[in-house]
């Protein structure tokens, strides 16, 4: 999609090597992975081989990534029914364990509204008038 910045995209995975892999991985660092966290990994590795992909969409238009690393998003589900994504920087660098680590704590900051972003947003959407909220909220 090329101007939501969504990429779906399909392989066949065998799934007994790689679930073996997760439970090493998880009994080597004691840090619980699973196939999101890899997956996140394996796309920042892809975006690394493909850098005409490595890069964010604003304002309808695409921006490459000028700091050489692969930041991978992942959304997540609200409380309130709404969605939140949080970015896993230079996650191409990262052990899948620190990928998981960095993900589940930026995903327990928003949910708890600790999250710095979700501060900034707060504080600029409370000094808005109430009937620009709405339609803030959904370019914020």
């Amino acid at each position: 999609d090329p101007v939501g910045g969504t990429v779906l995209v399909k392989f066949p995975v065998e799934l007994k090597r790689l679930l073996r892999y997760l439970e090493q991985r998880r009994k080597d660092t004691g840090v619980e992975i699973n196939v999101t966290h890899l997956t996140m990994k394996a796309v920042a590795i892809a975006l690394q081989e493909m850098p005409s992909l490595n890069g964010h969409i604003s304002l309808g238009r695409f921006y490459r990534n000028q700091n050489g690393t692969s930041d991978v998003s992942y959304c997540f589900p609200l409380a309130n029914g709404g969605f939140a994504a949080v970015c896993v920087d230079g996650a191409d660098k990262k052990p899948v364990d620190f990928v998981a680590r960095e993900l589940r704590a930026n995903v327990e900051q928003f949910q708890t509204g600790q999250h710095p972003l979700l501060q900034r947003r707060m504080a600029l959407l409370s000094k808005l008038p109430a009937f620009c909220v709405s339609g803030a909220e959904k370019m914020l």
